[in-house]
């Protein structure tokens, strides 16, 4: 559940990215084969889940244009300046972000411009009530 709740947030988050720079999809793990550009992608891959109060995450975002590096960068911009030492409680979590790397990818097809940002999430389970 904790994951599934992590996974909307951070949807609900880009999304706001989304609107602002006509994103044509924010997808988790994989775009559509048939995905328009720009698109961003996002996974969550679990790092320590072995503390009983705490669980760790890395959540990567890759954002993908076709021959616009500016609105990759751009991009980039808005996805760091939302995520930063973010600390996002919600009804079932409590998590903050962190900004780990930012980065431009090479892409074999010189004409995908690709910009990666990766952060760490610390995750609490909300109390309930």
């Amino acid at each position: 559940m904790k994951s599934n709740s992590l996974r909307d947030q951070i949807k609900r988050l880009l999304e706001d990215v989304k609107n602002a720079y006509d994103v044509k999809e924010v997808s988790y793990k994989n775009a559509s084969p048939d995905a328009m550009y720009p698109h961003i992608t996002y996974e969550i891959i679990a790092v320590d889940v072995s503390d009983l109060t705490r669980d760790d995450y890395n959540v990567d975002i890759d954002i993908y244009t076709r021959d616009d590096e500016e609105t990759a960068l751009d991009i980039g911009d808005s996805v760091q300046e939302i995520f930063s030492s973010l600390n996002a409680p919600d009804r079932e979590i409590l998590p903050t972000y962190f900004l780990v790397t930012r980065q431009s990818v090479e892409d074999p097809d010189k004409h995908i411009k690709h910009e990666a940002v990766r952060l760490q999430v610390q995750l609490y389970e909300a109390e309930e009530e």
